[in-house]
């Protein structure tokens, strides 16, 4: 330490251990969703819903960190041993956040009728909102970046700590003011705003039909394995690197940085909802609650009084081996005799389930996006009116 130094002013609310257990506990559980619910082939709408709302999270505790960062850089003076930290741990965020956007994306570009019976608008489609503010938080991380590698030797409260303190890339240490780690820094804080910024905002503001149908793109099945390995890399390195630079940069802080704060109590308040709701799906399926084609077809359809649950199960079975040999297309005649039939309650669950899929078959193969939007449409107004139930009539069935 320089005679100029007399140590680094602990932040224990950027680098204490409850900020980073949040940030590293959202991290992984965004890495096992994807292992776990993608286990069946297939995702319902409770599963996106748990991705979305741990993606929710780790946004919140990022823009919280980022937030905060810089204010404290504009106002009482910001160490760059911490803006470091806070980069850090901003570039975990972001992987997680871009690897549900492109889990979500891949899953809504699938044709429906691949995916099984299920409320695609509504459950598998990107929340465009959430796509946005990850592209927000890329952002804002980039200028962060930036703008302290521009002025490393110069930037806040205390520069004379600056060249004592070093940044791990790899296991690596090298000190902060390094021209060739300042020159690299900036080029990849530009380059993240315009290849994942961007990009995350393209794909939040152009709907997933409208890029199948238009651009006609085709996404390769082992994208999203291959989208996972990244993350997994990326935010292993930073863990680790993160954890190491706090190490080798213990002697240059003073005391107090592993001081218990009310910021650290709030970010493991965040963890909690997604640890409980973790823990519940896990019981369930350890119970064997969970059957992922009923929570398919109960995600669309409010089932008939007279379904009961050996009903149900046997409309689950019927699905799983229609989705493995198909299921030959219904003609209009015999469609319009079902229909009534199970109207009135002279048919099975089985019988129910195949009207819809020849409807939708039909509507997608021949009206394309226009089909698709009106199958959703047809769909949504059936749960919210109560599917089949006795005051609705043959007619009322939307027919091809």
């Amino acid at each position: 330490m320089s005679s100029g130094c007399v140590g680094i002013v602990p932040n224990p609310d950027i680098a204490g251990i409850g900020v980073r257990v949040s940030v590293y506990t959202q991290a992984f559980l965004s890495l096992l969703y994807p292992i776990i619910f993608f286990a069946d082939g297939m995702i319902t709408r409770d599963e996106a819903k748990s991705m979305g709302d741990v993606s929710s999270s780790i946004l919140l505790t990022g823009c919280a960190l980022l937030v905060s960062a810089f204010i404290q850089a504009a106002t009482f003076g910001l160490s760059v041993y911490h803006v470091l930290i806070v980069l850090n741990l901003s570039w975990i965020n972001s992987t997680s956040c871009f690897l549900y956007e492109c889990v979500m994306m891949r899953t809504a570009l699938r044709p429906p009728l691949l995916l099984g019976i299920r409320n695609i608008p509504r459950a598998v489609y990107p929340r465009t909102g959430m796509g946005r503010i990850t592209a927000l938080h890329i952002f804002a991380m980039a200028a962060l970046g930036i703008w302290v590698w521009n002025n490393v030797a110069v930037f806040g409260d205390q520069p004379e700590c600056t060249p004592q303190t070093v940044y791990v890339l790899f296991g690596k240490s090298i000190p902060v003011d390094d021209k060739s780690l300042r020159i690299s820094s900036i080029v990849v804080y530009a380059h993240s705003t315009v290849s994942l910024g961007l990009g995350v905002l393209r794909f939040a503001a152009l709907a997933p039909q409208v890029l199948m149908t238009r651009l006609r793109l085709s996404v390769p099945d082992k994208a999203p394995a291959a989208v996972w390995f990244m993350a997994l890399f990326i935010d292993v390195i930073f863990v680790v690197d993160t954890e190491v630079m706090i190490r080798r940069n213990a002697g240059l802080v003073q005391a107090g940085e592993s001081q218990w704060t009310f910021g650290q109590t709030l970010a493991m308040l965040v963890l909690v909802a997604p640890l409980v709701d973790l823990y519940r799906k896990v019981r369930g399926w350890r119970r064997g609650e969970r059957d992922p084609f009923l929570e398919h077809v109960g995600g669309i359809v409010r089932w008939p009084i007279w379904a009961k649950d050996d009903d149900k199960k046997r409309v689950s079975a019927a699905l799983k081996e229609w989705e493995q040999e198909g299921t030959e297309r219904m003609q209009g005649e015999e469609r319009a005799k079902t229909s009534a039939a199970i109207v009135r309650g002279e048919r099975s669950g089985k019988d129910l389930l195949r009207l819809i899929r020849s409807v939708l078959g039909e509507w997608e193969r021949d009206n394309g996006f226009r089909g698709w939007k009106k199958t959703s449409e047809a769909l949504e107004r059936w749960e919210a009116e109560g599917f089949l139930s006795p005051q609705h009539q043959a007619e009322d069935l939307p027919v091809a």
